[in-house]
Formats: C-alpha cells, sequence, structure tokens
C-alpha cells in the first residue's frame, strides 16, 4: 500500500503502471503471487485483471473489471475516467472493457508470463489429485489460505493544492471464478476521492469488503472533520461491530485514508505481516508514505 504527493491523478496511473508492466522472472516460484503481468490466473486459466482511478476535484472515476489482454489496466481506468472518447461510461467489464482497448489504440500486451502458466498448472494438479495446497505464499511476502490469495496495489495522492486522487489495480483472488470482479474497482468499497474530504483505498477479501463500503465511510468521516487515522480505525470498528451483532468473524483488510492537507491514517484487522523476501514477521500491515518525490518513510498499521 502507498500514500503518495504528487502533482496530478495521472501521476498516480503512471506510477501503478510501471508496476504492472514487470514481470517476474521465470525462475520465479509459482507459488509467488503478483499484480499485473505475472499475476495468477482465474480457475480457467485466464489472467483477468480490475483497475480504478477516482480524481477527486470533481468526483470522476473510471474502472475496468475482469479485463483480459491487457498488462496495464490502471491505463484502461483512467482513459475512461478522462471521458475523451466516444465511451462516456465509467465502468467496462470483461470483452467490452478488452474492445474498448482496442478502438483507443490502448496498449495490448499479454499479462500471463511462464510464471502465470506454471501456477495454474500446479493449482490444476492439486485439484486432480485432491492435495490443494492449504496455504500459498504472496510474492509481497503475506501467507493466505490458498482460496484467499490477494494481491492488490492501492496509491492515494494529494497535490499543493490540495486535490486529491486514489487508483487501485489487482489480478484479484487466485485462481477466482471466471468474470469475477472483487471491490478494488468499485467506487466506495476499494476507493473514494473527494478533494472537500479526502480519499480512501482498501485492500484484502474484496468479496466481504465490498459489502460494507469502507473506502466511503472513512471519507464521510473525514467530511465531518475527523481525523483520517481515527476515520480508518472508526469505519474498522464500525464492521468489526456489525458482523460480531450477526455472528460473523471479521475479515482480513487495510484501510488507508489521506486529508487534502497531506495527514495520513490507517487502520487494519491484519494481525502479521511476513516478509519471505527479506526475512522477518511484523505485527500489523506496512505501507509507504511518499512526500515531494525525495523522502520515503515507511511504517505499519497495527491492528
Amino acid at each position: 500500500e502507498c500514500l503518495v504527493r504528487v502533482p496530478c491523478v495521472t501521476a498516480l496511473c503512471q506510477c501503478l503502471v510501471t508496476i504492472e508492466s514487470v514481470s517476474p522472472t521465470t525462475t520465479s516460484s509459482p507459488s509467488q503471487y503478483f499484480v499485473g503481468k505475472g499475476g495468477v490466473p482465474n480457475n480457467v486459466g485466464q489472467l483477468e485483471l480490475d483497475a480504478a482511478v477516482m480524481r477527486g476535484s470533481d468526483c470522476q472515476f473510471g474502472a475496468v473489471g475482469a479485463i483480459q489482454g491487457v498488462a496495464t489496466p490502471c491505463t484502461v481506468a483512467l482513459e475512461l475516467m478522462k471521458k475523451k472518447s466516444e465511451c462516456k461510461h465509467a465502468m467496462l467489464v470483461g470483452q467490452g472493457a478488452g474492445t474498448f482497448v482496442h478502438e483507443q489504440g490502448l496498449p495490448c500486451d499479454d499479462p500471463m508470463t511462464e510464471s502465470s502458466r506454471k501456477a495454474y498448472e500446479e493449482h490444476r494438479r492439486q485439484q486432480q489429485s485432491g492435495t490443494t495446497a492449504s496455504t500459498a505464499t504472496t510474492a509481497a511476502g503475506s501467507t493466505a489460505p490458498g482460496d484467499k490469495m490477494t494481491d492488490t496495489l492501492s496509491i492515494l495522492g494529494v497535490d499543493a493544492q490540495g486535490h486529491v486522487a486514489a487508483a487501485v489495480t489487482t489480478s484479484g483472488m487466485a485462481f477466482k471464478h471466471q468474470g469475477r470482479v472483487g471491490d478494488s474497482p468499485l467506487p466506495g468499497c476499494g476507493l473514494y476521492a473527494d478533494d472537500e474530504a479526502g480519499a480512501a483505498v482498501a485492500s484484502g477479501e474484496g468479496d466481504q469488503i465490498m459489502r460494507f463500503c469502507p473506502c466511503f465511510q472513512a471519507v464521510q468521516l473525514m467530511r465531518q472533520g475527523v481525523d483520517p487515522d481515527a476515520a480508518c480505525k472508526q469505519t474498522l470498528s464500525s464492521i468489526r461491530q456489525r458482523l460480531k451483532r450477526s455472528g460473523q468473524p471479521m475479515f482480513e483488510v487495510v484501510l488507508l485514508a489521506l486529508a487534502p492537507d497531506g495527514r495520513v491514517g490507517a487502520a487494519a484487522s491484519v494481525r502479521q505481516w511476513t516478509d519471505h523476501v527479506k526475512g522477518g514477521t511484523f505485527n500489523g500491515c506496512p505501507y509507504v508514505v511518499w512526500r515531494q518525490a525525495i523522502r520515503v518513510r515507511t511504517q505499519r498499521v497495527k491492528s
């Protein structure tokens, strides 16, 4: 997760596109998980991606869901948000999103890589043998049940004029059902931005997150004068209490918020995060704050 001071919403998408375009090496373990190029396919071996961007100055929004054959879906979401084409819709999914890409002449680069295919082949072998792994390790280092393994890149930004923006991109849940769209590209669920209050992004179990619109909740709390950190914590507390009243357990979710004046906040239900690349287990979940493109500060939000 990342919070960034940037001059405009386009810079957020450029940052995500750079990350989306990076392909893991073919020697990477099939159990590792990536966002964008080299991500884990769905249940029929196709790589479907979701992405969205929202601009706080006028609350304009653009998103794509379950898009195939595009390694950088954030560029497509940005094009939809700008509404410069004949297509005036805010969100396109599946084949329709792919058609839009070709109509606009946007970059097409198959996100499937050798590591993607190996991950799917291993998944199929485990299914056929009835020994599907109960856990999987992500490239970012977190370990999760195989059917809940997710990777999402979420970025918030604010410029010198106090204009906020949010952008997200994800490969979604590993080996998800074909056509599944999670919380990331849904406004209010995976992201939300409004200059009059602030911006927020979420990551975690998308099918659960979309039930509660946590990003919209956090921004509305900031609109009422609540500090971004308190807004995140109050939102998660409200969700936890609602689930408890109906006898349901809390799910995995990380929520980040950014105020127009640059204040940041975060909250998470994630109790521990393991870095399998550098080693070590940490309490909470890490996120990064980048100010004026010259200093990076890594923090952890405790559950």
